[in-house]
């Protein structure tokens, strides 16, 4: 194991141990890194080396059908794959940001993009214990903000601010 999946793993260990510990807080940071990661990799790389994103589909992937991809449609235009990560990144960093059920999208699309990014090579393998830290926020942050408020107040239980209207008979 290389010194970078180290340092990665123990970085994806210490996200799950906060996720358990302090979801809320977890939610946001890992929200914030998502939006550095799409800003200070994915749009860096685009300027600087954007045939570099052919060759992370292509260099190691632990499945051929990623070689494969890269090397036939990424390699067409890798600005384009580049481009398009940043922007969901920053869109899913953004709502986990946010709270509530923007949480909730953002928390299933970086579970998603996790998955999905694990078999690029062996130093991705701790993505999926990143994605089990997103899974524990998601399974313990309330299901909407319904699920959190009493009828017509407002309620702090998950730390945000969250208004429902009263139903009322016509």
């Amino acid at each position: 194991m290389n010194e970078q999946t180290l340092i990665w793993g123990t970085f994806c260990l210490l996200a799950l141990a906060a996720a358990i510990l302090w979801p809320r807080l977890t939610r946001r940071f890992l929200g914030g890194f998502f939006i550095l990661m799409a800003l200070g990799v994915n749009l860096v790389y685009v300027l600087v080396d954007p045939a570099g994103f052919v060759g992370i589909g292509t260099d190691a992937p632990l499945l051929g059908i990623y070689a494969w991809a890269f090397s036939t449609i990424v390699a067409v235009s890798p600005v384009t794959l580049g481009i398009t990560l940043a922007i969901y990144e920053l869109a899913l960093g953004t709502c986990m940001i946010i709270g509530g059920r923007a949480a909730r999208w953002g928390l299933l699309a970086g579970i998603a993009f996790l998955v999905a990014s694990t078999p690029l090579s062996t130093w991705t393998l701790p993505n999926l214990i990143l994605a089990a830290a997103l899974l524990v926020i998601l399974r313990r942050e309330p299901r909407s903000v319904a699920a959190t408020t009493s009828a017509g107040g407002i309620s702090r239980t998950n730390g945000e601010p969250q208004v429902t209207a009263e139903r009322t008979a016509a």
